[in-house]
């Protein structure tokens, strides 16, 4: 799916794949109208899962996909946590930590930001959870919360 305000994957063509949405939001900030589409009961997702598209001007312009089923190895801890470094691809990270629970795309001053959410298999407190941001295709930052 292709984000972009104004040439953006059309709100048609995306319902047309993903068939009618589970709920709808519509905001106007600045006169832009604005509208939130959630599919519920992600497939390979846990329960409560989500697939959430923004779209502006009938375009696509983020997207979200909350609560993956991810089976690891061993568990992520700060170790994990502290091999992410600046300048990395996307590849780097799926080879030292697995596919991500929860993942998001924006565009941004015409740049794709993309976050990483692991949340399984994290040591920590309940809840522990680190994010990993990309920016057009290299890591850029990442936070933790709860991890030990």
């Amino acid at each position: 799916m292709y984000l972009n305000e104004t040439s953006g994957t059309p709100i048609e063509t995306v319902h047309n794949i993903l068939g009618k949405p589970s709920s709808t939001s519509i905001t106007e900030n600045q006169g832009v109208k604005t509208e939130q589409d959630t599919w519920n009961d992600v497939q390979n997702g846990q329960l409560g899962s989500t697939l959430k598209v923004s779209f502006a001007n009938g375009h696509a312009i983020n997207k979200a996909l909350n609560g993956l089923k991810v089976k690891r190895s061993e568990k992520l801890g700060l170790d994990a946590y502290s091999s992410v470094q600046n300048g990395q691809d996307v590849d780097a990270i799926h080879t030292n930590l697995g596919k991500p629970n929860s993942y998001s795309e924006s565009l941004a001053d015409g740049k794709s930001v993309v976050n990483y959410t692991y949340s399984s298999d994290v040591s920590g407190d309940t809840g522990a959870n680190f994010v990993v941001t990309f920016t057009d295709g290299s890591v850029s930052g990442k936070s933790q919360s709860g991890m030990e």
